[in-house]
């Protein structure tokens, strides 16, 4: 691009000098000349489904909804017992987690599941159950703290001091934002996808690589046993449940015509897919361990 002629800025300057007394207003921006940090990070993005026709609906359940997702992430970050945890970066309806690991980033994403998921069948309602999904990417991100924080060195202490812990970490852009953000859309109600960056070059903390699509957040390691997998059969069911009702209730859900029916019918096979409904036809009961189940009669999560 070439460089605008002098001439040109002069002529700014005369036209907006009444304007604001604070020249610095019309400073070079810093970001121009700036040479932004680039790491690569792992990214998770969690998000509540429906959660822009809700807010238009029912305000009061959509901030039910949107906070109890925020405080299952915190609470999950929290609850790690590591000495550097995944940053948060909240974002209206959904949260981005991003470290330097896939394990810590995941394990934040899988607590804020079984958290999110005990709320919903507290509450013992299909048109209350709004469910989450989430997706993890592997790829670079932009650091722009260096950056803002000259920016900043122009303003007052007390803007300075509160715009660094805010305004900073919600300046966010790189690959593994736009993969995590597109890979949730392919992911099922109540589901966590692996990105394709993740599963190229993601590695887990054994060092080992990242080879299953869909990462099932009712058990640990590779396999359920069989309090996990009924657990996850009815809980599949749950939703399958949900989504009756969604499509029964056009004007309440917002999901109304035909692609709405077609988009509902494949969130009905994925549920089945993710959560082992695809060859039964009967959901079984939960095995006696001598652990109490919850008011739904499905066994709590550890």
């Amino acid at each position: 691009m070439k460089k605008q002629p002098d001439s040109n800025i002069s002529l700014f300057d005369a036209a907006f000098s009444a304007v604001g007394k604070n020249k610095s207003l019309w400073d070079n921006l810093s970001f121009t000349d700036a040479k932004p940090k680039m790491e690569f990070r792992y990214v998770g993005w969690i998000d509540v489904m429906g959660a822009s026709h809700m807010m238009q609906r029912s305000l009061a359940a959509a901030s039910k909804n949107v906070g109890c997702l925020h405080e299952a992430v915190l609470k999950a970050r929290s609850s790690l017992q590591l000495k550097h945890r995944p940053e948060l970066h909240p974002m209206a309806d959904g949260v981005y987690v991003v470290g330097k690991d896939y394990t810590t980033v995941c394990s934040v994403l899988v607590r804020a599941f079984r958290s999110y998921a005990r709320i919903c069948l507290k509450i013992r309602s299909d048109t209350r159950l709004c469910p989450i999904r989430a997706a993890i990417a592997y790829g670079r991100v932009v650091n722009h703290n260096a950056v803002l924080e000259k920016i900043l060195e122009k303003v007052g202490e007390h803007e300075r001091q509160s715009f660094l812990t805010s305004y900073c970490f919600s300046v966010l852009h790189g690959s593994a934002y736009v993969a995590a953000h597109e890979g949730e859309r392919k992911a099922p109600p109540f589901g966590i996808v692996h990105h394709e960056t993740v599963l190229e070059f993601g590695k887990t903390e054994k060092k080992e690589p990242v080879t299953w699509p869909l990462k099932k957040w009712w058990f640990d390691g590779h396999a359920a046993n069989a309090i996990q997998q009924a657990f996850a059969m009815a809980f599949g069911q749950s939703l399958l449940n949900h989504f009756d009702w969604v499509e029964s209730h056009p004007f309440d859900s917002g999901m109304s015509g035909d692609e709405a029916v077609k988009k509902i019918a494949v969130y009905k096979k994925q549920i089945k897919e993710y959560f082992g409904l695809c060859n039964e036809s009967v959901v079984p009961d939960p095995p006696k361990t001598g652990r109490r189940a919850d008011s739904t009669g499905v066994l709590s999560l550890p």
